[in-house]
């Protein structure tokens, strides 16, 4: 279950009535060092949990992902939400998983300064989590980098496998999908004419895996990998 964003980081504490002013400044500070240990608890459980992945702590470091090309996954989330403890807990494997093909996983910690960095990237629900799969692009006004996201949306599932099947559909890569006679002649010129050397994978599989994606972007131009459908029986016999 999402929840709409709050940022608000007090805690109810025991109050007498009426209370003193002795009463409201002692609470103010109680408020404060039990919102310091929070922060600290979440932060430290956060860090835990997902050991593959980069704390984005700072406005400098989330606009190092814009302006990166690589793929990043970037989750949102704030304390005290369920929702956020339990898909954090799940998708921690996960990010596991998916940093080995390439894909990087940053959280935003959770903390009062990062509010401009929640309402910058359009984050109105938690847990939330942005996917940035295509490249960067220079404003040709400002001269920023900019670069589009993809929101995960957990409306359809919470389920963490669900999003790694989202991350893996989403990832780019340089296979040549469905290759035939017809486009692999020309695929094989073109890369003996830049230097390149030519895989060529047969599947049952009607899309692309991770693995061959993570090869195409290792290798770009040292390797060009082309995918052929079983189904081609040509090629197939072609190349027993």
């Amino acid at each position: 279950e999402q929840h709409l964003l709050s940022l608000s980081l007090s805690l109810p504490f025991p109050a007498r009535f009426p209370l003193t002013a002795e009463d409201t400044q002692a609470n103010s500070r109680t408020c404060k060092m039990l919102r310091r240990l929070r922060i600290a608890l979440v932060l430290a459980c956060t860090r835990a949990l997902y050991e593959e992945a980069v704390a984005i702590e700072t406005l400098a470091e989330l606009k190092t992902v814009l302006a990166s090309n690589e793929t990043w996954l970037v989750h949102f989330c704030v304390p005290d939400v369920e929702g956020c403890e339990v898909f954090a807990e799940g998708f921690a494997p996960i990010a596991e998983e998916i940093v080995q093909f390439g894909i990087r996983v940053g959280f935003v910690e959770p903390s009062e300064k990062n509010q401009k960095m929640f309402a910058g990237m359009g984050v109105q629900r938690v847990p939330a989590l942005k996917g940035f799969f295509g490249p960067t692009t220079i404003n040709p006004y400002t001269k920023k980098p900019h670069r589009d996201s993809t929101d995960y949306d957990f409306g359809t599932s919470m389920r963490p496998a669900s999003v790694k099947r989202w991350a893996y559909k989403h990832m780019p890569h340089a296979v040549h999908q469905k290759a035939t006679g017809k486009t692999l002649s020309p695929l094989f010129g073109s890369a003996v004419a830049s230097g390149s050397e030519v895989a060529v994978f047969f599947t049952d599989r009607d899309d692309t895996s991770p693995l061959l994606k993570a090869l195409s972007n290792e290798f770009a131009g040292r390797l060009t990998i082309a995918e052929v459908q079983s189904s081609e029986t040509e090629l197939t016999e072609a190349y027993g």
